[in-house]
């Protein structure tokens, strides 16, 4: 075993039993690299990625290739998930060197970290019109020996173009640049199956949260399109588990249909608020059990006991990827035997994927009905039975595997889904649940006032990042707006002063990815990639607690975020979806909404909130006018009416008057 025995995260220790002499990243490896004169082999992955286990197999476990490597390199294995700022950085070099990203991420780097050469797969022999991988890095250890300089110039250039590129362009923001994203990224949609572009599709999540903004502020029909059609493509398709909920990472193909097989916790965190945004707007009760299957995959497949939940699900399963989730023919019929069923989910003898059948709604049960001669009641109660039949004989096969690292940003997200799934359905067990995960992250992520990344096995490892800073400020804002416990938001209030004062550009505004000032180059990144931007989603939240506590500080931090990076956002706003939707939200009027009484007794007038879609909504809570009145001001002087719970609306620069029913309160929001 190697040095990676040791390691917390579950990717690590995956090639502990390698025979290279991997070190983690760590001031160890990088000093005997120094002391050594020897380059970096610099190996990025992630335990639930595919290709990472095909290059572990092929090249990692293999004898000859590990001699090799440990005789010329110090070799670094890093867990992409665990430290996505060095991930980051580094695929932004193999980006510039070769316009070809992925993982296994596969970069050299000089004793000085500066990067040199990269790529990402490398086969054990020349194929796929790739050098063996073991051809490449005798040919880099002998460059290294004979044409030193020349490597040396090389990643200097390299460095030198990221860094020109991360400088930001300060300009001053303007509101056009939202109907721009919107043109460019209808023209990227796809009209017939939803998304955007062609294969592999992605779900896309920042951008879908964007279109769903401007559905809102424009009644667009278009935006309505993009987002409905996207949405029940995939709900149909084969990226969406159709037996227990949760989507696959992303699709292979353009009509959704053949998934990548992991599932990672930020997406189904992601997409499970987007359908329950895309719900209150259209009622569509698709939407509804999407996102309460997603939940339902979640809560029961990713948590944890310590109340936090997991990061992925692995694709693969007895060594075959996709096998947990697809079925012969042959298996449907002698399980379930219903004609019904193959119609509905596209089940054939050939199959879809290797002979197998990934499940997807191929027709609808209204269809399959008439088709049949049937009952379309008796045909849902007969994919009902189907589907849990076959959920219980999954079952009994081997299980994809887990990856047991709790990280804080990914969690962050799923507080805000469940508290976005508490505040539409009304199930106490969302929010129980959302309030489990905040106090996992308060107990055993926070050590000496600083927010850790990563905990695994009792320890929580990696200092913050922004995105654990700025997803879990967001988070807290939405989980007050749930239960109204103030601690939430205060402790959200404490966390921006934190992020500001760890990660904020103080000559040039923004706000750095990582608080470590040992990597080569800090990146300020406020593009958005499979999640939302932090840099976009930092801004977001700063605005959003200005907006209730009236912190002139956040909204000033925000304000110059906003400028310093508006340089990128004109160059590609279709990229920076995130950002614009925080100038949006800085540019739109608030709707402030103050509830007085009691919680329980005041249920009703937040329920008539919760089902209304607004963009710009200041919630806030109080017994009575004094009641946190400090922390947030909007509360202040505000009292029962004729001693009944009472809801105090203003917008548009104009207060409406006390709400104390349900119908009152409708009434003055629909307007709005």
């Amino acid at each position: 075993m190697n040095r990676l025995a040791e390691a917390k995260s579950p990717y690590l220790r995956q090639h502990a039993s390698n025979p290279v002499d991997w070190y983690p990243w760590c001031d160890e490896a990088i000093a005997k690299a120094r002391a050594e004169d020897k380059p970096i082999l610099l190996s990025i992955g992630y335990s639930t990625c595919h290709w990472c286990h095909v290059m572990n197999r092929e090249s990692f476990m293999d004898e000859e290739t590990a001699a090799i490597i440990n005789r010329y390199f110090i070799p670094i294995k890093v867990d992409r998930e665990e430290r996505p700022d060095i991930d980051q950085l580094y695929m932004k070099a193999v980006l510039a060197m070769t316009g070809v990203g992925g993982w296994p991420l596969t970069v050299f780097l000089t004793p000085t970290l500066k990067p040199f050469y990269g790529g990402t797969y490398f086969p054990p022999d020349d194929r796929f019109g790739l050098p063996s991988f073991k051809r490449l890095l005798i040919t880099i250890a002998e460059y290294w020996k004979k044409d030193r300089d020349r490597i040396e110039e090389a990643s200097s250039e390299i460095l030198t173009y990221l860094k020109e590129r991360s400088k930001p362009v300060e300009q001053e923001p303007n509101q056009q640049i939202m109907q721009e994203a919107m043109l460019k990224l209808s023209s990227a949609f796809d009209p017939l199956y939803g998304g955007f572009g062609e294969a592999p599709k992605f779900p896309n999540a920042s951008i879908l949260l964007f279109i769903t903004r401007y559905y809102l502020k424009n009644k667009s029909r278009v935006a309505l399109t993009i987002l409905t059609k996207t949405l029940t493509s995939m709900a149909k398709g084969g990226i969406f588990d159709q037996l227990s909920g949760g989507f696959h990472r992303y699709s292979t193909d353009r009509f959704w249909l053949v998934p990548h097989f992991e599932k990672m916790l930020y997406d189904n965190a992601l997409l499970t608020s987007i359908y329950v945004d895309a719900w209150r707007i259209t009622k569509d009760p698709l939407y509804r059990r999407v996102a309460e299957q997603t939940i339902n995959w979640i809560l029961t497949d990713m948590a944890s006991p310590v109340g936090g939940f997991y990061s992925a699900q692995d694709a693969e399963s007895e060594g075959k990827e996709g096998y947990y989730y697809t079925w012969t023919k042959e298996e449907i019929d002698r399980l379930v035997g219903s004609k019904s069923f193959n119609l509905l989910y596209g089940i054939t003898e050939e199959g879809n994927f290797e002979g197998r059948n990934i499940l997807h709604v191929a027709k609808e049960v209204e269809q399959v009905a008439y088709e049949l001669g049937l009952d379309a009641q008796q045909v849902e109660k007969e994919l009902l039975e189907a589907r849990q039949t076959l959920l219980k004989e999954r079952e009994k096969r081997a299980k994809p595997d887990v990856d047991t690292k709790i990280l804080t940003s990914w969690n962050a997200l799923v507080i805000s889904a469940l508290s976005a799934a508490y505040q539409a359905f009304d199930d106490e067990k969302y929010l129980e649940a959302a309030k489990r995960c905040a106090s996992f992250i308060k107990r055993g992520m926070v050590k000496s006032d600083q927010l850790y990344h990563s905990w695994c096995d009792g320890e929580a490892i990696v200092k913050g990042l922004l995105e654990d800073y700025a997803y879990l400020t967001n988070a807290l804002i939405d989980l007050y707006e749930s239960d109204f416990n103030v601690e939430w938001l205060e402790w959200s209030c404490r966390l921006a002063e934190k992020a500001i004062e760890l990660f904020e550009d103080e000559k040039e505004g923004g706000f750095y990815t990582s608080q470590d000032e040992n990597i080569v180059l800090r990146l300020k990144e406020a593009q958005d990639s499979s999640m939302p931007s932090p840099y976009g989603l930092m801004t977001y939240a700063l605005l959003r607690l200005s907006a209730i506590t009236q912190n002139e500080k956040f909204a000033l931090t925000a304000e110059r975020a906003l400028k310093a990076a508006w340089g990128s956002v004109a160059e590609v706003p279709e990229e920076h979806t995130t950002l614009i939707s925080a100038l949006d939200y800085r540019n739109t009027q608030p709707v402030e909404v103050v509830i007085i009484g009691e919680h329980k007794r005041a249920k009703h007038l937040l329920e008539e909130v919760y089902q209304t879609p607004l963009l710009k909504r200041v919630l806030a809570q109080s017994k009575d006018g004094s009641e946190h009145s400090t922390l947030i001001p909007l509360v202040k002087g505000k009292t029962l009416a004729a001693g009944s719970p009472t809801a105090y609306v203003c917008a548009k620069q104009s207060c409406y008057p006390p709400a104390t029913s349900r119908e009152e309160l409708r009434r003055i929001l629909s307007t709005l």
